[in-house]
């Protein structure tokens, strides 16, 4: 059964049934000559037993340390000898969290034999049996295979037993209550450019789902280990996320300061351009309000309409109206219509984004699956 897996740790605790079987050929009689006596069990601490150890543990060593007292070897008549126990090992294992949470793991346990060489013991694997496995509700298993394999050290050699564990995350818990969320802080971020600049919590908004955000990564790094070899995609993801969190806030910012401008300031070129092609109209320049606000008088005006700018009365004059084809009915352009053009920009250009993100999202799962 498996206990757990902690990837952060590297470490994969298990409770394994051994059955050891081997040939003793000084506990052999005739049941004949002895009440036709087939089997008898021993004292394991009476007889000869395989020193099996754990070649990668993450612990101890040792198999039987604890559960030598009170275990029975099993002898027939014809000298075989069977021990059956139970233990909880603990194994080192490399975790492979690139696709996490969608990440699988294969990890091995290497069972040797001490102080002997390949002459004096050798160790034959037979079967798994998977009647009594019991799944983790964090971890599947998906296959367990039993093979020998060799170590040699220097001119000697050993024979070891590697059972080999695949392992597959049950990501379900993870999407319901972390990544989720984070798809909809995602989303959430995006709908700060349609909230209006008078209501004075435009910037605190993109503040706290920044704030938000980086909680939500503080628990993903907490499910992973420190490796640098194997990067997580969801960590690139965030990432990236987070990048354009910080952007929107600085955006946020900027076109906060741009709606509280005065018009008496002049609008930059680049920004008029941005806003005639955001909002595909034309505007009139904001110069001539600009003028009559202050009191100034323009600079294009000619000394004599200069001089009749004095006059007030009107007595005696005859005017006769002429009405111009060309009056210029474009809107004049504000600062405060440079700030909405540039949130309907800022939003096209997250939402873009936002959609990249999605999309590497979906290959990361249909990858890792």
């Amino acid at each position: 059964m498996l206990k757990e897996f902690n990837i952060v740790e590297s470490v994969l605790g298990t409770h394994l049934l051994f059955m050891l079987q081997w040939t003793d050929e000084y506990i052999r009689w005739d049941s004949e000559e002895y009440d036709n006596i087939t089997v008898v069990n021993l004292p394991l601490l009476d007889v000869w037993v395989p020193p099996m150890v754990l070649v990668n543990p993450a612990d101890s060593y040792g198999f039987l340390s604890k559960e030598k007292d009170m275990l029975l070897v099993q002898y027939s008549s014809e000298g075989l000898a069977m021990l059956l126990f139970a233990t909880y090992l603990e194994s080192t294992c490399k975790p492979f969290i690139k696709y996490f949470p969608f990440d699988s793991h294969t990890c091995h346990l290497m069972i040797s034999h001490l102080g002997y060489s390949l002459g004096e013991v050798i160790s034959v694997p037979s079967h798994v049996y998977l009647d009594q496995l019991v799944d983790n509700g964090q971890w599947t298993v998906d296959a367990l295979n039993l093979t020998a394999k060799f170590i040699v050290a220097g001119n000697n050699a050993s024979r070891y037993v590697d059972l080999s564990i695949q392992l597959s995350r049950r990501p379900e818990f993870l999407l319901l209550n972390l990544f989720i969320p984070i798809a909809f802080l995602i989303c959430m971020n995006l709908f700060v450019f349609f909230l209006p600049a008078e209501c004075g919590e435009k910037a605190s908004y993109s503040i706290t789902v920044l704030l938000s955000l980086a909680i939500f990564m503080t628990i993903v790094m907490d499910q992973l280990p420190p490796l640098s070899t194997d990067v997580p995609v969801v960590s690139i993801i965030l990432c990236i996320h987070l990048a354009n969190n910080v952007i929107v806030c600085t955006c946020t910012i900027l076109s906060l300061n741009y709606h509280h401008r005065s018009d008496t300031r002049d609008i930059p070129c680049h920004l008029r351009c941005l806003t005639m092609l955001v909002t595909w109209r034309t505007y009139k320049s904001n110069c001539n309000t600009k003028d009559v606000l202050t009191g100034k008088t323009p600079e294009s005006m000619s000394p004599r309409a200069k001089t009749n700018l004095g006059v007030t009365g009107t007595d005696g004059i005859t005017h006769h109206a002429v009405v111009s084809e060309d009056i210029d009915r474009r809107p004049i352009l504000t600062w405060q219509i440079v700030s909405h053009a540039i949130d309907r920009w800022n939003f096209s250009i997250c939402i873009m984004i936002t959609i990249m993100e999605m999309g590497l999202v979906f290959y990361h799962s249909v990858k890792g699956m």
